[in-house]
C-alpha cells in the first residue's frame, strides 16, 4: 500500500499535507483545551 504511487500523492493533498497535520494537531488541541476551559468556567 505505501510502495503504490497514488498513496503518497494522496497523502501529499493539502487535507493529508505533513505541513497541514501539525498545524491541524495544534488547532484540535487548542480548541479542545478551550473547550475544557470554557465548559469549567
Amino acid at each position: 500500500m505505501v510502495q503504490q504511487p497514488d498513496k503518497i500523492k494522496k497523502v501529499t493533498s493539502i487535507g493529508h499535507s505533513v505541513r497541514s497535520m501539525p498545524k491541524n494537531k495544534k488547532k484540535r488541541v487548542s480548541w479542545k483545551r478551550y473547550k475544557g476551559q470554557g465548559k469549567r468556567r
